[in-house]
């Protein structure tokens, strides 16, 4: 039993490294989106989820989007404010919360793909540095999520725009 179990260990080490392999050859033929949820503002086609040129936009959401560009840009805009006048107009939330937060607003306004390019591998996982208090494991179960450098990022594919790259900028 311990011989069957080390080589059923080690077989399930070689399948987690070709599936790694084959999405990372996927997503530099441009043939795999690098996101299972597609971001606010857009819709996937049902039949290929994944496939890039079936990304189309949602008119509604993406009007939300190009007018929180839009206000981000107005001098003494927060993100907070931008919540708060989400939340007055009665937006619906990406994920269907009550109400609008911070970096959800964040992560709309960071992400390039409203820019239209579609890209991945932006941010790498490394291994948790400190435990929260003595109780506690050290770090997350999965690590943290750094952010890489824009020239170490993965050119997927084009999607529809929604603001333009100095709009972005």
């Amino acid at each position: 039993l311990q011989i069957r179990g080390a080589v059923a260990e080690y077989e399930r080490t070689l399948i987690a490294e070709r599936m790694r392999r084959g999405r990372l050859a996927k997503l530099r033929a441009g043939v795999l989106l690098p996101w299972t949820r597609p971001p606010y503002g857009y819709r996937v086609s049902p039949d290929r989820p994944r496939d890039p040129k079936g990304v189309t936009t949602d008119p509604a959401e993406a009007a939300v989007v190009a007018e929180l560009f839009a206000m981000y840009r107005e001098p003494g805009t927060s993100l907070a404010r931008l919540a708060l006048q989400l939340d007055r107009r009665g937006v619906p939330t990406p994920s269907g919360a009550p109400r609008w937060s911070s970096p959800t607003i964040r992560g709309i306004l960071r992400n390039p793909v409203y820019t239209g390019q579609v890209y991945a591998l932006r941010t790498r996982y490394r291994a948790p540095t400190h435990r929260r208090s003595a109780t506690h494991p050290i770090g997350r179960p999965h690590g943290t999520a750094v952010p890489r450098p824009a020239d170490a990022w993965l050119l997927v594919g084009q999607v529809p725009a929604v603001v333009s790259r100095t709009h972005f900028d």
